[in-house]
């Protein structure tokens, strides 16, 4: 349980399944992976990928061999079929991982260290993953190298992967990578993240490839509620201000709840003051006053005098969820999530 002084982050697991069984009915034909890197998007990683496991999911993407390790550790050895897949390549410093571990596995970004598995035949008891760059120009081999690359594919290979650049704004070059993909010919093919999977069944390939879908972005269900405590209560004159650079000025009498979470668990300065994001108290919108602090903001909680200081607000929940809190800070859900930090206690429920 959070102490008293700290905000809350519940994290509801069952939804998280329920959003993954969501893409394997979405694309019946297709595997469907989980991404779990950057801790799950800030979530926990190993608890979530214990979560998916347990409902099937056999292959988890994360960005590096440490995350990979930190998600093993909580996944069954004796598993065959598990694969733990690190995103950012293959580096010969790191083949005694590989060695050490059958579920470990990389993907391949470039030439060099597709030669350097290839030759070392200790690594071969899994498939592995081989990036082809359809425009990204992110990581991969580039395309136009396919003829180049087809003949040294003679190594176990689960798919070759790419990543469109852009899945909702320009579907028209989503639709010119899909075209240089297919034309990679003889394997198994993944192309597509969240985004990229309500497209059509055109573009989902052998293998899918959810991330912010899993945790709660729309249009699949809500997976995490943000709470907080407040640390006082407190009248405020008219005229009077509130937080730093006198940023809010009060019109007439108010009464102000001092909250305990801010910049540095993730609610950013430029919500001070904001026109749509707010904080909640059963179904009631609580207008934040004032210039965010490091560790607590003002919400002005005037027309409810039940709220006490044993009161504890909402900031994420069925009314404002995590879409709602990227669009307020202009900028992704997949960034809004993975800032939630700092002092935030994490609360798992089924």
């Amino acid at each position: 349980m959070p102490l008293a002084s700290q905000p809350r982050l519940s994290i509801n697991k069952t939804a998280i399944v329920e959003n993954w069984c969501s893409f394997c009915q979405l694309a019946p034909k297709s595997d469907i992976a989980a991404v779990v890197k950057s801790d799950a998007y800030g979530l926990g990683a190993p608890e979530i990928s214990k979560a998916l496991y347990q409902a099937g999911c056999r292959l988890f993407f994360c960005a590096t061999v440490p995350e990979c390790l930190s998600v093993l550790a909580a996944l069954p050895q004796d598993d065959q079929d598990l694969q733990v897949i690190s995103l950012g390549g293959f580096f010969s410093k790191e083949i005694p991982y590989y060695q050490n571990d059958h579920r470990l596995t990389p993907v391949l970004n470039t030439l060099e260290q597709l030669r350097v598995w290839r030759d070392n035949s200790s690594l071969h008891n899994r498939d592995t993953f081989i990036h082809i760059d359809t425009g990204m120009n992110r990581l991969g081999i580039h395309y136009a190298h396919w003829s180049e690359l087809r003949g040294l594919l003679d190594f176990p290979i689960y798919a070759l992967i790419s990543h469109l650049a852009t899945a909702e704004n320009n579907t028209a070059f989503a639709k010119t990578q899909l075209q240089r993909f297919l034309a990679c010919e003889g394997f198994p093919r993944s192309l597509v993240n969240t985004a990229g999977a309500f497209l059509g069944t055109e573009f989902h390939g052998a293998l899918l490839r959810p991330g912010i879908g899993l945790y709660g972005s729309k249009p699949l269900r809500s997976v995490v509620e943000l709470d907080s405590p407040i640390l006082q209560i407190r009248d405020v004159a008219p005229n009077d201000t509130i937080g730093y650079d006198q940023a809010y000025r009060a019109v007439s009498a108010m009464r102000i709840a001092t909250v305990g979470i801010g910049y540095n668990d993730g609610l950013p300065r430029n919500l001070s003051n904001h026109e749509t994001f707010s904080g909640w108290w059963q179904g009631h919108k609580l207008p934040i006053r004032g210039r965010i602090s490091m560790d607590s903001l003002a919400l002005d909680i005037t027309d409810h005098p039940t709220i006490t200081e044993t009161s504890r607000l909402s900031f994420l929940n069925a009314q404002q969820g995590i879409d709602d809190l990227a669009k307020a800070c202009n900028t992704i859900p997949h960034e809004a999530l993975t800032r939630l930090g700092g002092r935030i206690h994490k609360v798992y429920t089924e």
